[in-house]
């Protein structure tokens, strides 16, 4: 499945949650992330990050799909999200 990922998490927390996304997936801008995932792998980070989360102050919110292509992106202005590596 294909995922798109955004969090709202105490300042004490951001770093946190950005450096597990980070490992799992491709970071967008800010706090959103997406990629694509297998159900065991949905699990886990569901798992890991309710570990992490402060329910009473902090949120995520998930968007699942069957595949990337169904939906559209725009971008309006810089994306944040690409890295340009300089040989």
């Amino acid at each position: 499945m294909y995922c798109l990922l955004f969090y709202d998490v105490n300042v004490k927390r951001v770093q946190k949650v950005h450096r597990m996304l980070s490992k799992r997936m491709f970071w967008i801008q800010n706090s959103t992330f997406e990629g694509e995932m297998s159900q065991t792998q949905k699990r886990i980070l569901t798992r890991d990050l309710t570990s992490m989360l402060d329910p009473e102050e902090d949120s995520l919110v998930f968007a699942w799909t069957e595949a990337s292509n169904a939906w559209r992106k725009q971008l309006l202005g810089r994306d944040k999200g690409r890295v340009d590596i300089i040989a």
